[in-house]
């Protein structure tokens, strides 16, 4: 499962949502409120991914990251 994939499903399952509001046009959500949560999901993930680098980066492993982001982190 992609990205979008996962966000697809968080997001259907938090907003009983229609398949329209998945229709895409040039890559943006024709839906308003879906684009917009979509660009706060890039925007987590991106930061998540940067935390877990850094803490790994410091101190850990490839391995740490996937923990980091399962939620596994002990901290």
């Amino acid at each position: 499962m992609n990205n979008r994939e996962k966000f697809e499903a968080w997001f259907e399952s938090r907003y009983d949502a229609h398949f329209m509001q998945f229709a895409l046009y040039l890559d943006f959500y024709v839906d308003k409120h879906t684009q917009t949560c979509w660009e706060a999901w890039q925007a987590a993930t991106k930061q998540a991914l940067e935390v877990a680098y850094d803490q790994t980066h410091l101190n850990g492993s490839a391995m740490d990251v996937y923990n980091i982001l399962k939620g596994d982190n002990n901290e």
